[in-house]
């Protein structure tokens, strides 16, 4: 005697991967090599991914870090299921780096002076952060180690949307990751803080691009 079984199989579509890790707020497509049509897809998790269908992909957007299993349907009623990973930074130590010849710094003001000015100070602080460690520890722990490793301040991190939020030592930065892999580049916004520093100097724009090389393997 045998029985059957009214579910079908979680693997009858046929797709390009079925694991993605992605950090939170990035995208990804996946290709359905099956060939039924009329797919639909859904997620569990919408805080941390969302998909859609176009044509025979299936675009997959994270938002915040998290876990999400997206199900993918035919009309046949068969499906395959998709697991997703957003996360943050890669778990471990992470080193700045100083891109010596690589522009890094913008600044735009009416105020020539003033941007240069400006330009030295970011400069001066970014020779200060060289060698300087970051910590990222699961799920959200962080630490920060100046660069002559004489205090060590912990705090937290999060990501949402690709934009990374530290909070250590009494201080709440704000990053957009730009750049990922073991050399993380990180973009912060600094046009309010001048504009209130300089006032009459008509400053439209002071963006600095941060990067961390990935030194726990």
């Amino acid at each position: 005697m045998t029985s059957c079984s009214s579910e079908k199989n979680d693997t009858s579509i046929v797709l390009s991967k079925n694991l993605i890790e992605l950090i939170a707020g990035a995208k990804d497509t996946v290709a359905i090599l099956s060939v039924n049509g009329e797919y639909t897809v859904a997620t569990d998790n919408e805080n941390v991914a969302s998909a859609i269908i176009e044509g025979k992909n299936i675009i997959i957007t994270t938002s915040e870090m998290g876990k999400a299993i997206l199900t993918i349907k035919d009309k046949f009623n068969d499906f395959s299921k998709i697991t997703v990973s957003a996360t943050g930074p890669r778990i471990g130590g992470w080193q700045e780096y100083f891109p010596i010849g690589i522009e890094f710094i913008f600044v735009e003001s009416a105020n020539k002076d003033i941007s240069e000015l400006i330009k030295t100070e970011l400069v001066t602080n970014a020779e200060k952060r060289v060698d300087s460690k970051y910590n990222f520890s699961y799920p959200d722990g962080f630490s920060y180690q100046s660069q002559d490793g004489s205090a060590t301040e912990n705090g937290s991190y999060k990501v949402k949307d690709l934009i990374l939020k530290l909070s250590y030592g009494g201080r709440n930065e704000s990053y957009e990751i730009v750049g990922g892999g073991n050399m993380m580049t990180l973009k912060q916004d600094l046009t309010t803080y001048y504009m209130k520093q300089y006032p009459n100097a008509e400053i439209t724009k002071v963006e600095e691009y941060r990067r961390l090389k990935y030194i726990t393997y």
